[in-house]
Order: C-alpha cells, then sequence, then structure tokens
C-alpha cells in the first residue's frame, strides 16, 4: 500500500477504541487524503503540520468492526506480498539455473571442452556477437516523437523504465498510449513477444523481455530504452535476457556508462551490438528453455493476480473505511479473491 506522508509523522492510536490496523488504512482511505490535502502548504512539496493532523475527522465503528475491516484488507495485502515474494523467488531460481547452465557448465562436465576468447566452453558451442544473434538492434524514438501531447486514452502502449523493475516487462503498472497510426510512424520502436528490452538513460542496466504473456501483441519504446530481437535460430531470447543480468552482461552494459547530468549509456545500440557471447548448441537452449519457461509462466500469472487483488483492496478500502459497505456483504467475494 501506498503511504500519504513523504516524511514521517507519529500517530499512536488509542488501543481502547482504536484498532491500529484500521487506523492505517484509514489514514490511507480517500477521505482522510481529502482533508490532508485541503489543509497542506507549500508549492512544491506537500507539507501538513502536527497541529492540523489533529484536528482531522475519522469515522469510527466499533473496534470489532475496525477489526474485521482490517483482517479483511491485510488478507488482500499479505497475499499480494507473498505473490511478490513468489515472483523474487521464481526470478531467483531463473538466474541460479542459468548460471549453473551457462556459467558453471554444471551438465556438461562431462564433455569435452575447448578454448575461446572467453573462456573454456563445451565443445559444439560458440561465440557470437548480438549483432551476429540479432533479427534487428534499436533504440526508442527521438523524444520529440513521443511525448504528452502525443498521449491518447488506448492505443499502443508505452514502455518505460517503471515496467523493467522485474526479469519480465510490467504490465500492472498501467501505460501511456499513442494512436496506431502514430505507432506507425515510429515502428522502428515497436517491440513484441522474444524482444530483450534496455534503459539507456536514467535508470541504466534495467534488462526485462516481452513473452506471449503479456496484456497487448505490441508496444512502443519510450525514448529511454533500446532493444534487440534475438534471431531464434541462432540464439534463444531467454539465454540473452539472463545473461544482460548476471554480473558479466551487466558489467558489458554499463562499460559505456556516464554519470554525467542524467546517467546514460554511450552509444547504446552500436555498444550493444558487439558485445559476444557464448552460444551454447541448439539442442541445449532447447532444453533450457523448456526447465524456464514454467518459471516465466508462473512470474506472469503470480503479476496478474497482484493486478487484480490491488485492484479489489484499492475498491474496498474507501467504502469499507466510510461505512457505505459492510464486512458481511464482502466476505464471499475475498474468499473468491484468496
Amino acid at each position: 500500500m501506498t503511504h500519504l506522508f513523504a516524511h514521517p509523522l507519529i500517530v499512536k492510536p488509542n488501543h481502547q477504541i482504536t484498532d491500529y490496523k484500521w487506523l492505517l488504512y484509514a489514514i490511507n482511505s480517500p477521505n482522510f487524503r481529502n482533508q490532508v490535502d485541503s489543509h497542506s502548504t507549500g508549492s512544491v512539496q506537500k507539507v501538513v503540520n502536527t497541529t492540523a493532523l489533529a484536528q482531522f475527522f475519522i469515522l469510527t465503528p466499533p473496534l470489532p468492526e475496525q477489526k474485521s475491516i482490517a483482517s479483511i484488507l491485510s488478507a488482500l495485502d499479505d497475499k499480494i506480498e507473498l505473490n511478490l515474494q513468489t515472483n523474487r523467488t521464481l526470478e531467483e531460481m531463473a538466474m541460479a539455473l542459468y548460471k549453473h547452465w551457462f556459467v558453471d557448465f554444471g551438465p556438461f562436465q562431462n564433455g569435452k571442452f575447448v578454448d575461446s576468447e572467453l573462456g573454456s566452453i563445451p565443445e559444439g558451442w560458440g561465440i557470437k556477437s548480438i549483432e551476429e544473434l540479432s533479427e534487428r538492434v534499436g533504440m526508442g524514438p527521438f523524444g520529440s516523437n513521443i511525448k504528452v501531447s502525443t498521449f491518447v486514452e488506448t492505443g499502443v502502449p508505452i514502455i518505460s523504465g517503471q515496467h523493467l523493475q522485474s526479469i519480465l516487462v510490467q504490465d500492472k503498472i498501467g501505460h501511456n498510449f499513442v494512436t496506431p497510426e502514430h505507432a506507425q510512424k515510429l515502428s522502428k520502436s515497436i517491440v513484441s513477444a522474444g524482444d530483450v528490452i534496455f534503459t539507456h538513460a536514467g535508470n541504466i542496466g534495467q534488462v526485462s523481455m516481452l513473452t506471449n504473456q503479456n496484456r497487448y501483441k505490441e508496444y512502443i519504446l519510450s525514448q529511454r530504452q533500446f532493444f534487440c530481437r534475438p534471431n531464434p535460430n541462432k540464439i534463444a531470447a531467454e539465454i540473452v535476457l539472463q545473461y544482460f543480468r548476471t554480473t558479466s552482461g551487466i558489467h558489458e552494459l554499463l562499460k559505456h556508462s556516464s554519470s554525467t547530468g542524467v546517467p546514460s549509456i554511450s552509444r547504446p545500440v552500436t555498444n550493444l551490438r558487439l558485445v559476444e557471447i557464448v552460444v551454447p548448441a541448439i539442442h541445449v537452449q532447447v532444453n533450457y528453455v523448456q526447465l524456464i519457461t514454467p518459471l516465466f509462466s508462473q512470474i506472469k500469472s503470480n503479476e496478474e493476480e497482484i493486478e487484480q487483488l490491488t485492484a479489489l483492496r484499492d475498491t474496498l478500502l474507501p467504502k469499507l473505511i466510510s461505512g457505505e459497505v459492510r464486512v458481511k456483504d464482502v466476505e464471499q467475494t475475498i474468499a473468491k479473491a484468496l
């Protein structure tokens, strides 16, 4: 849950009449937020002092009702957090599997190895550049071609840094959109399932991949992203993705970065094309993808459930806190969601 105050204010509930969890939800309800907004001062960063805070009103149901409300909302938050933790574990499992196969070469230790410019690798494997392995390596559009004035309510969604916070591109955060006609003018920046996407300015070093489980068939990059489209006949996109999330891959991305002004990677497309990676034999890639796909599918399923649970919580919170809806009215809905 997003908390209301940027700086801490301590509120100690009277436990004889107030449940502390219920109070936390009440403080984050729209009614309380409206009171804060109406009493806040400051032109740049809004602030509210403790004197004003003490005068705010909260409709307070009996303590047993407070506990019931808090229990329902907490159950939703707990399930959201469990899904987030599960996804972090799944990402760790996916990375551990990648390292075991393609860094430590665990399953192949009994085979023959040969020397390469990147060290000893299993016989039959190779070393190729991203340019050799990709159908396309491209940039997001210039900032003048994609800006607030081009946004519409629906259309082709835009991927920005906030969508690259996980191993797979996230849809639950929401998108800005441009019209399909405008997207076609920027067709060199359109991406879809199997594309690996990077951030080259701002929060540099982010790497995520689009899958068939993403909500939209096509996306368009923001001006701070770039991408590669691995050739599936040469390299699995999952291997490219995981490589650039290892220490070595991150180093390859960031060794051309600058911290002057906005952090950025210089000549991102040119330098990405030059990166060389180990290319396993095709049958090895197929076996690896078969193992990794269920992990990625579960991550996306969990994200969808997080989105649904968050929407349900955000819908119920103001209604339960205001008394518009009673606990008994939503118990079956919560039971089905959990």
